[in-house]
């Protein structure tokens, strides 16, 4: 599948989910499923980091957040790219 697809799935992904755990679960999936791309494996948590982010020095709590922010930053810089959103 294409990067214009896995954009496509972002309506899948806005749905709630109950927890943080859930949302890695399924970042870990979609990377496995589509190949392991390299844009989203920033955002998958057995991947190593490419930031200058140190997860030994933040909680748990800020370890997600951290991933979560880098999702963001995935769906608005694919945004971008491909123009969705834009009316």
């Amino acid at each position: 599948m294409d990067r214009r697809s896995r954009w496509n799935l972002k309506e899948l992904l806005d749905k709630p989910c109950p927890s943080s755990h859930c949302l890695q679960r399924l970042y870990s999936e979609l990377y496995s499923d589509f190949g392991c791309p390299h844009e989203i494996a920033r955002f998958v948590r057995y991947m190593p980091l490419e930031d200058e982010y140190d997860p030994r020095k933040h909680s748990k709590v800020e370890n997600e957040g951290h991933m979560l922010e880098q999702w963001r930053d995935y769906l608005i810089e694919a945004e971008k790219k491909f123009g969705f959103g834009q009316d």
